[in-house]
């Protein structure tokens, strides 16, 4: 497959979840697609698709305004790396937690692999601590709460 095929790729992953329509990641995704994003919430062994659905339909309900400004797709092999800053309010529950109603902008990298012109592994690195902050789930105070304990 050529290099802006895997471009392409990515950039659908992008629409598809702000057009909130996650069924269309069947197109896009492996069945068997594994996800490699470190998170003590979640279980180890995920993977496929429907996973994927179900995260992205998790964060969409939270932010169903959300919106990705692609910076940058690198793309070399098999794999792609996308750089992208993500805008959103959260206006319904995320995780538990009632929606805080404020705005969110924080800048994320993600790595694809691709197989059979799908993608077959994501990784993906955000900024926590600045989208809880952001979120008022967590304070700048609560930080240095943090930080005194450590010295």
């Amino acid at each position: 497959m050529e290099t802006a095929n895997y471009e392409k790729l990515v950039e659908k992953s992008y629409r598809i979840f702000e057009s909130g329509n996650m069924d269309e990641l069947d197109k896009i995704y492996d069945q068997d697609a594994k996800e490699h994003t470190p998170d003590l919430n979640l279980p180890s062994d995920k993977k496929g698709v429907e996973y994927f659905k179900e995260q992205m339909r998790t964060y969409y309900k939270a932010f169903p305004t959300c919106t990705f400004d692609i910076k940058e797709i690198f793309v070399k092999g098999d794999k792609a790396i996308s750089y992208v800053t993500v805008r959103g309010k959260n206006t319904g529950e995320f995780n538990g937690m009632p929606p805080t109603n404020k705005e969110v902008t924080m800048d994320m990298c993600e790595m694809f692999r691709f197989k059979d012109g799908k993608i077959s592994e994501h990784w993906q690195i955000m900024d926590n601590l600045s989208f809880m902050l952001q979120l008022g789930l967590l304070t700048e105070q609560d930080l240095q709460k943090k930080m005194e304990h450590l010295q």
